[in-house]
């Protein structure tokens, strides 16, 4: 579960710190931290419109459920 202490504490300071950088990045084994790519995709939260452009996955570019995590977020 590092993603979600990276996504808590790393990510969220970088963005708050005014980062625009490549955040693409192994976070632990098997697990990255990536651009959306051609899933990106617009999203209302609180009354507003965000694109989700970043996600967790594991391993390769599989939809397989047996092998496959995301963890969009924005």
């Amino acid at each position: 579960m590092i993603f979600v202490v990276w996504l808590a504490n790393e990510y969220r300071d970088s963005r708050l710190n005014g980062s625009t950088g490549d955040l693409r990045k192994p976070l632990e084994s098997g697990i990255q931290n990536d651009r959306v790519g051609g899933d990106r995709f617009d999203f209302k939260w609180i009354d507003r419109n965000v694109q989700v452009e970043w996600h967790i996955k594991n391993g390769g570019n599989t939809h397989d459920p047996r092998r496959c995590l995301r963890i969009y977020y924005f």
